[in-house]
C-alpha cells in the first residue's frame, strides 16, 4: 500500500486559523451524525476552520445518504433494543455503530494540488493515511475498494465522504471490537454475505483492532498517531482543543433538531423496481409511468454507493419525471455533467441501465395487467421488451423453499405434480412448453445452473425468487448474463427470519409461496412447441 503522507507535495494550511484536534467522547449516534453535518456546513460558510474530531457512538443503525429504511435496517429489532435509527450526510452502505468503534471525522476544504482529486481518490487517500498510522503498530492494513481497510482480507475500518461546496467531510469507523450478533440483527445483511457458515465465520470476516494494538504494546496513543498521519497526508498541523467550542453543537444535536435528510417512510410506495450491482455498490430504481403516454410519473433512486454531490440521485429523479423512456439516457447524462458528478465505482451507464430495467418492468406490467405484482427483470443490455425474453426462454428455475417442507422433493430435483402446491403447476406449465424446469437447491447450485445454461446456449429463462435474494445475489445473475424475468415469492423468507445461512446451504425449512395467477399470465407468453400445443389442445378438448 502506498504511503500517503509522502505521495505528493502538499501545501500547509493557507488560512490563519489552525486546524483543530478534539475528542468529543461518547455520544448518541444521532448526535455524532448531526455534529458532523453541522461542522461541514460551518466549514463551507467559513464559520470554522479545518478540524479533526474523534468520537464514539452509543448503539445506532446508520443509513447512508441515498438509502431507504425498509431495505437496509431491521427497524422492529432496533426499536426493541433501543438502537437509534440515524442517517449520515455521506453515501455508502448501512452501518452498525457502537462504543466498540473509534469514530473519526475530518472536516477540511479542498486545496490546490490534491484538491483536484475525485471522490474515489480522496477516499483512497484518507484510508491510506489511516493504514499508514496502523503500520506504526506493525499492522498491515490494505485499502479495499471502494472504502474499506482490510487486514489479510478482513475488514478493520470503513470510510465515507460528503461535501458542501468546496468543503469535505471524511467519516470513518475503526473497529476496535465487533458485536457481530447485534450487527447482523440490526442490519439487513445476509449472513452468507459474510460467510456461509454462520456467526462464527461471520466474526472471521472482521479484524478487530484492539487485540492487535494490545499485542503491539506501542507506547504512543492511537489517536495521536492517527492525527499525525492524517495531517501529513492532507497538509495540516493540528492544534489540540477542548470541547468548549462544541457546546452549541452538542445542544443542537441533543435537542432533537430535525435531520437534513430524515429517514424515509416506504409505506404505500408504489411502482416497479429494478436493481443493478456495480463495483461501488447496488443501485435501485423505482418508477411509475403514465398508462396513456408512457412518460415517467414518478421516479425514485436509492443506492449504497458513494458519490459527490450526494444529491445526485435526487437530481436525476427530478430530471427524468415527465420524460418518456427514449429521453432518459440524455437526461441522466445532462445531470451528471451539470452536477460535475464524482461517482465511486459506478457510471452514468449503470444509472441509465437500472432506470431502463425499471421502466421496461413497469411497461410490461401495464401491458399485461400485472400492476400489483413484483417482478425482477435482468437483460443483456439490448433493451428488448420482456415479451422477447419470454419468447426465447428455455428454462424455468424454481426455489426449493416454495416446495412444502414435508415434500420428499423439497431438497432435490423433480416434482411429482401432486397438485398440493403451486410448484407442481409451475412444472406442468414449463413441461408443456418444452422447458427445462430446475429446482434450485442452494446458492451454489444457482451459480452452477446458470453457468450450465449459458454453456448450453440458453437464450433466456424465467424463475421465481424473493426480491431480497435478487438484490443480495445480483452478482450471480450478472455473471451469467442471460436475460430473465423473475417473479417474487411471498410468505416466510430467510431474510425476514434471519436464516440466510441455512438458505444459502439449502437447509431453510420455512415455506414460501409462488404467485400462481402471475405465473399463469407470464407463462402464457412463453410459446408452446407445435407438437406439445396439439397435445394440450386435445387434452383440453376432452375436458
Amino acid at each position: 500500500m502506498r504511503s500517503w503522507g509522502q505521495l505528493m507535495p502538499v501545501s500547509r494550511n493557507p488560512e490563519s486559523r489552525p486546524a483543530i484536534l478534539a475528542d468529543t467522547g461518547l455520544r448518541s449516534g444521532r448526535a455524532n451524525m448531526d455534529i458532523d453535518r453541522l461542522l461541514l456546513q460551518r466549514r463551507q460558510s467559513g464559520e470554522c476552520g479545518d478540524l479533526l474530531r474523534f468520537h464514539r457512538s452509543r448503539p445506532a443503525a446508520c443509513l447512508g445518504r441515498q438509502q431507504t429504511l425498509g431495505g437496509q435496517l431491521r427497524e422492529d429489532f432496533c426499536r426493541r433494543r433501543g438502537i437509534d435509527l440515524v442517517r449520515r450526510a455521506s453515501g455508502g452502505g448501512a452501518l452498525y455503530l457502537d462504543p466498540g468503534q473509534q469514530g473519526i471525522s475530518l472536516v477540511i476544504r479542498r486545496r490546490q494540488l490534491w484538491g483536484a482529486m475525485k471522490a474515489a481518490a480522496l477516499l483512497e487517500r484518507f484510508c491510506g493515511a489511516l493504514g499508514d498510522a496502523l503500520k506504526t503498530y506493525g499492522i498491515e492494513a490494505a485499502f479495499a475498494f471502494p472504502n474499506d481497510l482490510e487486514i489479510d482480507g478482513r475488514k478493520c475500518a470503513s470510510a465515507y465522504l460528503a461535501a458542501a461546496g468546496d468543503s469535505l467531510l471524511f467519516f470513518a469507523t475503526l473497529l476496535m471490537d465487533v458485536d457481530i450478533e447485534t450487527l447482523l440483527c440490526a442490519l439487513r445483511v445476509p449472513t452468507e454475505k459474510l460467510s456461509a457458515d454462520g456467526l462464527a465465520d461471520a466474526r472471521a470476516r472482521y479484524a478487530p483492532l484492539a487485540p492487535w494494538l494490545e499485542s503491539a504494546r506501542a507506547p504512543r496513543d492511537l489517536k495521536t498517531v492517527l492525527a499525525e498521519h492524517l495531517g501529513a497526508s492532507f497538509g495540516l498541523a493540528f492544534q489540540p482543543a477542548g470541547t468548549a467550542a462544541f457546546e452549541d453543537l452538542f445542544a443542537q444535536s441533543e435537542d432533537g433538531a430535525p435531520e437534513d435528510f430524515p429517514l424515509p417512510d416506504e409505506n404505500g410506495a408504489t411502482g416497479s423496481e429494478a436493481a443493478w450491482r456495480t463495483r461501488g455498490g447496488v443501485l435501485r430504481a423505482r418508477v411509475a409511468c403514465d398508462a396513456q403516454t408512457g412518460a415517467i410519473a414518478r421516479a425514485e433512486l436509492e443506492a449504497d454507493v458513494q458519490v459527490l454531490p450526494e444529491s445526485l440521485f435526487e437530481q436525476i429523479a427530478t430530471a427524468v419525471a415527465g420524460r418518456t423512456p427514449c429521453m432518459i439516457e440524455g437526461a441522466v447524462h445532462r445531470v451528471f455533467s451539470l452536477a460535475r458528478a464524482e461517482p465511486v465505482g459506478f457510471s452514468v451507464a449503470d444509472v441509465t441501465r437500472v432506470l431502463a430495467l425499471a421502466l421496461e418492468t413497469d411497461a410490461f406490467k401495464q401491458r399485461h395487467g400485472l400492476a400489483d405484482t413484483r417482478l425482477m427483470l435482468y437483460d443483456d443490455g439490448s433493451g428488448a421488451p420482456v415479451e422477447m425474453t419470454l419468447a426465447s426462454a428455455g428454462a424455468m428455475l424454481v426455489p426449493y423453499c416454495a416446495k412444502p417442507n414435508w415434500c420428499k422433493w423439497r431438497h432435490q430435483e423433480g416434482c411429482s405434480e401432486c397438485g398440493l402446491c403451486e410448484v407442481g403447476e409451475a412444472y406442468r406449465l414449463g413441461r408443456e412448453r418444452g422447458m427445462a424446469v430446475i429446482t434450485v437447491t442452494s446458492y451454489e447450485h444457482l451459480r452452477v445452473t446458470l453457468g450450465a445454461l449459458k454453456l448450453a446456449g440458453a437464450q433466456a429463462y424465467v424463475g421465481m425468487c424473493c426480491s431480497h435474494f435478487f438484490v443480495k445475489r445480483h452478482a450471480a445473475f450478472q455473471e451469467a448474463g442471460l436475460p430473465a424475468l423473475l417473479m417474487d415469492i411471498s410468505g416466510s423468507n430467510c431474510y425476514e427470519l434471519r436464516q440466510e445461512g441455512l438458505a444459502y446451504a439449502g437447509k431453510f425449512e420455512a415455506n414460501a409461496s409462488l404467485d400462481g395467477a402471475t405465473l399463469s399470465k407470464v407463462m402464457q407468453l412463453v410459446p408452446v412447441p407445435a407438437a406439445a400445443a396439439r397435445v394440450v389442445e386435445a387434452a383440453q378438448g376432452r375436458r
